[in-house]
């Protein structure tokens, strides 16, 4: 990729006296210089739009310098963008080339790349799946300083259907991300929390808990939540926040938050009955790879049993 855009920011950095802006300029120059690390600095600015104007082109430009300098952090934070693409840089999402980059980053010591090939490999996509090879890589990171990697870490660690199950490891590891304003370090410390496993169980830190989780934009974070308000478990029983709860965290991609959501709309309970609606989220469940919600057949428009809640298992997928 062309290294074509940095200079143009230089001129629009210069305009301000403020500390950040003088830093921006630093680093702007610096890479310019050749300062790999500079670059990996600058690319993040250019990347949030941080005292300088938001650029993707930009920040792949630099992050690729800074990769090619060894700079293991900025292959990771360039395959992070190559994954998802970016339509403003025309830019299509190439998992193969993250995969690789982020391989790259963990080799040459970046452990957001060791942490993102974990999530690669716990997945199967662009890698092949291996979930003791995720367990290493977010081991490494996690060792590495990466707190992401420590609740992904952890979220293996606290599943009950493997051998190598630690609860009392799991649940430090999700403080320790959960301190660090990981979202799903908080999801996981607050249903360890509720459950009253490995820690002292309390309903009210429960929802705490699933609260700043929700703030942080993970999806179990608001189901939990959403949970805890509909049964007024640690905090007011409250349907309205429930069922908008239900409905950002089935919007994000939870299908345990459109089964509960489905379920508020067959029985009318906040909504006005609907059992169309109820059925065509039990679809949209189903084809998130929900096996109860697959049950339920003639999507849609089907009448629906009423699902039975009781019986759904908690999605334990960790979200950034």
């Amino acid at each position: 990729m062309p290294f074509r855009l940095l200079l143009l920011f230089v001129a629009f950095i210069n305009s301000g006296c403020a500390p950040g802006n003088k830093e921006a300029k630093r680093l702007s120059t610096a890479c310019n210089g050749g300062d790999a690390r500079a670059c990996y600095g600058f690319g993040q600015k250019l990347e949030k739009g941080e005292y300088t104007l938001r650029d993707p082109v930009g920040a792949m430009a630099a992050y690729e310098k800074a990769c090619s300098g060894r700079v293991g952090n900025a292959c990771a934070n360039l395959g992070a963008m190559v994954a998802v693409g970016d339509e403003e840089a025309l830019v299509k999402p190439d998992a193969m080339r993250a995969a690789q980059l982020f391989r790259t980053g963990c080799e040459r010591g970046g452990m957001e790349g060791c942490y993102r090939l974990g999530e690669l490999s716990m997945e199967g996509l662009a890698v092949p799946r291996d979930t003791a090879r995720a367990q290493t890589l977010f081991d490494k990171a996690c060792r590495g300083g990466s707190n992401n990697g420590c609740a992904q870490l952890a979220a293996i660690l606290a599943d009950s259907t493997k051998r190598q199950q630690d609860l009392p490891r799991a649940a430090d590891l999700m403080k320790k991300s959960c301190d660090a304003k990981v979202a799903a370090g908080c999801v996981g410390l607050g249903r360890l929390t509720a459950a009253g496993k490995a820690v002292p169980q309390n309903d009210e830190m429960a929802a705490t808990l699933f609260r700043q989780a929700c703030k942080g934009d993970a999806a179990e974070g608001c189901l939990e939540l959403a949970k805890a308000a509909q049964a007024g478990r640690g905090m007011p029983q409250d349907l309205r926040q429930a069922s908008r709860l239900f409905r950002e965290a089935c919007q994000d991609k939870s299908a345990e938050a459109c089964v509960r959501l489905a379920d508020m709309f067959n029985n009318g309970t906040w909504f006005n009955r609907d059992p169309e609606r109820a059925a065509e989220l039990m679809k949209q469940a189903c084809t998130m790879g929900f096996a109860e919600a697959c049950a339920y057949k003639g999507f849609p428009g089907a009448v629906m049993q009423k699902p039975d809640t009781a019986k759904i298992k908690p999605d334990t997928t960790v979200h950034q």
